[in-house]
């Protein structure tokens, strides 16, 4: 039924399968063709994007591209859960290095550092909580610790071995970032402080909201399919 959404050619690559049916509860039609579009280009374009050269560079690697697109989408994220991963690995990310608006360089935590996006998702001593944080949903969803790099864990969805993480654990990093991104959005903009209980609050609430949302479609899809097929057989 979710077919009708996603282009021709991208039916054809199987990406339909990655980033789920869109609904209500999976984002807007067009958020959700412009990301099959957009992860369809990566897969087939002759050309890689400047970004792989330069996080290659960043590195000091050369990383599984390939694989990295093909990780775009899971069974919980909808477009906007995916959109800040979708951007850090177009190096997008709003940073104070990046905007030519910002009157200084250094990090909005006030670490000291130079704001760029390596540092303020991988590396920043001051969201040192969301990390460990994380951590603790990810050894939960059956990631070892000494699987969890940090650096291709955080900003890629990878492990040590640079193998992708199972997809619970790729969604949950997903909207752990965006709420993360979302917060220190409203620091930069607004002045709004950094509250850490909340953040883990909206990252852990956020991210049950998902549950129950694949869970709903999962009830309502699998009786209309019965009832679909039952028909058609008449």
């Amino acid at each position: 039924m979710y077919r009708a959404y996603a282009p021709p050619y991208v039916q054809k690559t199987g990406l339909e399968t990655l980033m789920g049916p869109p609904g209500d509860a999976f984002g807007s039609k067009a958020r959700f063709n412009t990301l099959y579009t957009d992860t369809a280009l990566q897969l087939k374009h002759s050309k890689p994007p400047n970004c792989e050269r330069i996080w290659n560079e960043k590195v000091g690697i050369t990383l599984p591209w390939r694989a990295i697109w093909k990780m775009l989408g899971t069974f919980l994220t909808n477009p906007r859960d995916e959109e800040a991963f979708f951007k850090l690995l177009h190096r997008k990310l709003n940073t104070r290095t990046k905007d030519s608006r910002s009157t200084t360089k250094r990090c909005r935590m006030k670490c000291g550092c130079l704001e760029t996006q390596l540092h303020l998702v991988a590396e920043c001593p001051k969201l040192g909580f969301y990390r460990r944080y994380a951590t603790k949903f990810l050894k939960a969803m059956g990631v070892q610790k000494e699987d969890i790099d940090p650096i291709y864990t955080w900003i890629f969805n990878l492990d040590t071995d640079l193998k992708p993480l199972n997809k619970a654990a790729q969604a949950f990093l997903r909207i752990a970032l965006r709420t993360l991104y979302r917060h220190l959005t409203q620091l930069e903009v607004n002045g709004a402080p950094i509250n850490k209980s909340r953040i883990k609050r909206d990252i852990a609430n956020d991210f049950m909201s998902r549950i129950l949302a694949y869970q709903l479609y999962r009830r309502n899809y699998y009786p209309c399919l019965l009832y679909t097929s039952d028909a058609a057989d008449e």
